[in-house]
């Protein structure tokens, strides 16, 4: 008898474990806690992608002014003035972008130009144009900040940057008229629009090709001539335009 209660006893705490069992009570495996974890730690977190934050740069190439020329100007000089209207230029700049794509920057640009030879020219002396000896040296200096967009290639080896600026233009012209020095400078606001593409030859440096325009307009003019010095009121239609399309090339460094 008692070795049959024995054996009830023991059969039904079989039944009692197996039921904890098979109704979740037993504690779960250690192993699907850990696993979970590795889980988790396994994705990699998004890199934001680098980009340079200062570029300096250098660039040199042709200008053509593109003002036509005044109906004033006598055939036969025609011909001198066509000389001056184009030149070489060349620039530096510097600039910084606190975004990929936005930055800020300062820049100067230098044009030349340059003629001599005898036309036809009115020296105020009430005889009318009469052919002289005429030389010009001219420069146009902008300095102003610019404003710069920057967009990468999906490779990123390749940038399109655009620049506008707005500063001082600078005229000045020394020349000599039958062998008197002549000088004859002026100022306004000038505006600068530019696009360039930035080839990588580095992972710092890179080859730039691109187009620019400056622009402004001299509506006042002092004109030295010898000893005489003069202010020259430009009436409106006889404006100075200092307007030219800029073709250059030149080198960055990204850093």
């Amino acid at each position: 008898m008692k070795k049959n209660l024995l054996i009830a006893m023991i059969i039904a705490s079989a039944t009692v474990l197996k039921a904890q069992t098979t109704t979740g009570l037993a504690p779960k495996p250690v192993m699907a806690k850990i696993t979970d974890s590795l889980k988790k730690d396994s994705v990699a977190k998004p890199i934001a992608p680098s980009f340079s934050k200062f570029r300096l740069g250098v660039s040199g190439g042709l200008s053509f002014l593109l003002a036509k020329i005044s109906d004033q100007v006598p055939a036969e000089s025609k011909e001198y003035v066509r000389g001056l209207k184009s030149g070489a230029h060349f620039s530096v700049d510097a600039s910084y972008f606190w975004k990929e794509q936005i930055g800020l920057g300062l820049k100067y640009i230098n044009f030349t130009s340059s003629n001599e030879g005898r036309i036809f020219y009115d020296d105020g002396s009430g005889f009318g144009p009469s052919l002289q000896y005429l030389e010009d040296n001219i420069t146009t200096q902008f300095i102003g900040p610019v404003l710069y967009s920057r967009y990468y290639s999906k490779n990123r080896k390749t940038e399109l940057v655009t620049g506008f600026g707005l500063g001082y233009l600078d005229y000045r012209d020394n020349g000599s008229l039958n062998n008197t020095y002549v000088n004859i400078k002026g100022g306004t606001i000038g505006l600068n629009a530019d696009i360039s593409a930035d080839f990588y030859l580095t992972k710092k440096l890179s080859l730039g090709l691109g187009i620019g325009l400056v622009g402004g307009t001299l509506r006042k003019l002092k004109r030295q001539i010898g000893n005489m010095t003069q202010t020259l009121e430009l009436e409106e239609g006889n404006y100075e335009s200092l307007t030219r399309l800029d073709i250059f090339t030149g080198l960055r460094w990204k850093l």
